[in-house]
């Protein structure tokens, strides 16, 4: 079995790239309640399994 050398947690950047969506767009789905994130100080994170959840359901 491979290992997968990615991360659990996202930034927001990285949030982004994986649903090709613009910031604005993600911080009104956040606003919505269509995904939840982490806040680590002044950073926010979001679980990898949150971003593919939000594509299963066809949400973006």
């Amino acid at each position: 079995m491979e290992k997968q050398n990615r991360s659990l947690l996202l930034t927001v950047r990285e949030a982004q790239d994986e649903l090709r969506i613009s910031r604005a767009t993600l911080y009104s789905l956040i606003n919505k309640g269509l995904i939840r994130s982490i806040k680590l100080g002044r950073s926010r994170r979001f679980k990898r399994s949150e971003i593919e959840a939000l594509c299963e359901r066809g949400a973006v």
